[in-house]
């Protein structure tokens, strides 16, 4: 009766295409089972035996992922010259994301710029051993047409032009085994504009689904080692259609939207985005808000990313989520340099520290590597509250750039080259990757509860407990095992 309830239940999620069920005990953190992949030559140092800390989730209902959940940070690095990286190394990470245009890349329909070509060499070819997540933004002019009220009036053409290209950038770059489509879409990024009018998340969300099912299948084609990140979600409820400004913060319908859609087949990991005065009252807030709306669809254990995160001289003057300003006690005339830095370095602790022991998120991703955005000049330290009078928090003249989001900057004096002076939040972020960076990958037996569905590779079963015998566990990507009815 149990089994028979079980695929019950499954076949009416699945014939709804809105959740996601797992065959068994889909809440028990310790079920899993993975592909029959064969270690992949270029990874090294593959460890036999006890398997780390693993996390799985049904993709599909005959999908099932396992990763490692042990906690990794990787930082934004958009450069990537010789001395970037060797700043990235330093910092004891091979986990970087940058972004890649859509519209640099191909400038006019059919002609392809190879604009990743660099970051992929020192990523890949140099014996850098960093591992890329790569952000795709900015649709071609060419292809920015009439829109109707809910996207552009031909979006399936669209999406299929914009299958075509993923699928062209992953067979030309095979090692970028990560890919994200898109950024803060729930904010009016990139690529909201296409999926549906920016008040209605809901429906946008519907859309950008649509756009994952043309999509992720061609991905997966060109390249079966490839995996789709979400494009990070800032969990607002709707943007203005005149981009005023942001209403309803914290609701994640945009998320909603994916999973109403149909999405949750169509990508392997979840990210969003977390800034705010405090880690403390931001990191917990949007990566459990995210976990209970996939927890609502049946999505169960799907890795969580927290793809930027970060702290800038602005948030110490004010609260975006409260719209606040909140003054710092200061002196006149005094040097609130350090005040930055002390707040930044705080920030980057408590998230480090979530990341590390909340057992949620399975990256994180700092933002960002250099500290010369317009956040660190100097008119971006002085904000005057309606009707009242500006901050009056002051940074010598000498020393008014690198205040952004950056936890390296130039030092007084510097103007170019490399090290560069290392903000205190660089000491937090240092050496965190130990215990994951070594092995890259594991091999063992896994056991799980798994009654009602068999492992399409090499197992033995007990009852409703099956052993998978010789699983291969990456350290980066989710791993996935095909299966069949018992």
């Amino acid at each position: 009766m149990k089994l028979f309830a079980s695929v019950a239940l499954l076949g009416l999620a699945w014939l709804a295409g809105q959740r996601l069920a797992a065959p068994g005990d889909v809440r028990r953190e310790n079920a899993v089972a993975v592909a029959s992949a064969v270690p992949d030559s270029s990874v090294g140092n593959i460890r036999y035996g006890k398997l780390p800390a693993y996390g799985t989730y049904w993709r599909t209902r005959d999908t099932l992922g396992v990763y490692d959940r042990r906690p990794e940070l990787g930082i934004l690095a958009q450069q990537l010259s010789d001395g970037e990286v060797a700043e990235v190394k330093a910092l004891g990470m091979r986990l970087v994301r940058l972004t890649l245009r859509w519209a640099d890349v191909e400038p006019t329909p059919g002609a392809f710029n190879r604009v990743l070509d660099h970051h992929y060499r020192q990523a890949y070819e140099r014996g850098n051993n960093l591992e890329l997540v790569v952000v795709i933004h900015t649709t071609p002019e060419a292809y920015n047409l009439p829109h109707t009220s809910c996207g552009p009036a031909d979006a399936d053409v669209h999406n299929r032009r914009f299958a075509a290209f993923m699928a062209k950038m992953a067979r030309t770059y095979p090692k970028v085994r990560l890919w994200q489509l898109g950024n803060e879409m729930d904010a009016g990024g990139w690529p909201g504009r296409f999926y549906c009018e920016r008040d209605n998340n809901l429906a946008s969300g519907k859309r950008y689904a649509r756009m994952l099912r043309t999509v992720y299948p061609a991905i997966r084609k060109a390249n079966p080692n490839a995996r789709v990140v979400i494009g990070a979600l800032a969990g607002t409820e709707n943007w203005n259609a005149n981009r005023s400004g942001l209403v309803d913060s914290g609701s994640w319908n945009y998320a909603r939207g994916i999973y109403a859609g149909g999405g949750a087949a169509f990508f392997d990991i979840m990210a969003v985005h977390s800034y705010g005065v405090t880690a403390a009252g931001s990191v917990d807030h949007d990566v459990m808000g995210i976990r209970r709306v996939m927890d609502s669809f049946g999505d169960h254990g799907r890795p969580i990313w927290l793809t930027e995160f970060g702290h800038s001289a602005t948030h110490d003057l004010y609260d975006g989520q409260r719209k606040v300003y909140r003054p710092w006690p200061h002196n006149t005339g005094a040097d609130d340099a350090a005040t930055f830095d002390r707040h930044q370095k705080e920030w980057w602790e408590g998230a480090v520290s979530y990341l590390q022991t909340s057992g949620q998120l399975a990256k994180a991703i700092g933002f960002s590597m250099e500290s010369t955005d317009g956040n660190g000049a100097p008119e971006h330290h002085r904000y005057a509250p309606p009707g009242g009078k500006p901050d009056t928090m002051h940074i010598p003249r000498h020393r008014r750039k690198g205040y952004g989001f950056g936890i390296v900057r130039y030092a007084p004096g510097q103007t170019s080259g490399h090290p560069r002076e290392r903000r205190p939040a660089y000491a937090v972020a240092r050496n965190r990757n130990t215990h994951v960076l070594s092995p890259a990958a594991h091999v063992g037996d896994l056991t799980l509860h798994l009654p009602d569905r068999n492992p399409a590779r090499r197992y033995t079963r007990k009852g409703e407990w099956v052993t998978i015998h010789d699983v291969y566990l990456d350290n980066l990507v989710p791993t996935e095992i095909p299966m069949t009815p018992r």
